[in-house]
Parts: C-alpha cells; structure tokens; sequence
C-alpha cells in the first residue's frame, strides 16, 4: 500500500490534473492497463513517449 501511496504522489507530481480519456475505447483502456500493471518499470521506462504515458495513465 505504502508503494502504491509513494506512487500516486509520483504521477501527482507532474501536475496534469485531470487528463481526458473519454475518446479512448473501453478495451483500449483496459488493455494498457493490464499491460501497465503486468510490465516491469525498467521495460515502460522504454516505452516511447505517447505509449508510455498512455501506459501509465491506463
């Protein structure tokens, strides 16, 4: 829990307030966050900027 608290700070950090999702189709959503959630931080530091983001979001 303390790591998922330490994390949401991270991403709170940026600033970005509310980002808008509703364009993006549902299985779209889903699938970037199971691969977000499955996928180590080393390998979505990789990630180009749109997918990262995207993965991080989702």
């Amino acid at each position: 829990m303390a790591k998922a608290l330490k994390r949401v700070d991270d991403i709170a950090a940026f600033r970005m307030g509310r980002v808008r999702v509703d364009k993006v189709p549902v299985r779209r959503m889903k699938t970037l966050a199971k691969y977000g959630a499955g996928t180590k931080a080393p390998l979505l530091a990789r990630l180009n900027e749109p997918r990262k983001m995207a993965t991080m979001l989702g």
